[in-house]
C-alpha cells in the first residue's frame, strides 16, 4: 500500500544547500514516489492536532535527509501520491 511520511529533504538553490521537511511518498515497495512541493507549514483544528504534526516531524530528523531534485512528480503534480502516513 502506498504510504507517506515527513522526512527532512536536502536540495542544492542556487549556491546554497536548503534543508526542509516534506510530505514524502512511496510506492507499494517503498520507492520514492515523490514529495510535496513546498515545504510542510503546520496548522491543525486543535493545539493538539499541530502538536501531533510536529512530534511526526520531530521523528523524521532521526533518518538521513532525502536528497531532492526535480526529476520525480510532486504532489501536486500527481494527486494519486496522497495517501496515509506510515
Amino acid at each position: 500500500m502506498s504510504h507517506w511520511n515527513y522526512r527532512v529533504t536536502e536540495q542544492q538553490v542556487g549556491d546554497e544547500t536548503e534543508y526542509a521537511i516534506r510530505e514524502v511518498h512511496y510506492d507499494d515497495d517503498d520507492n520514492v514516489k515523490g514529495w510535496t512541493e513546498e515545504p510542510i507549514t503546520f496548522t491543525g483544528d486543535s493545539p493538539e492536532e499541530v502538536a501531533e504534526a510536529l512530534r511526526l516531524a520531530l521523528r523524521a530528523t532521526e533518518k538521513e535527509p532525502l536528497y531532492i531534485s526535480s526529476h520525480l512528480p510532486t504532489s501536486t503534480d500527481d494527486p494519486a501520491l496522497r495517501s496515509q502516513p506510515e
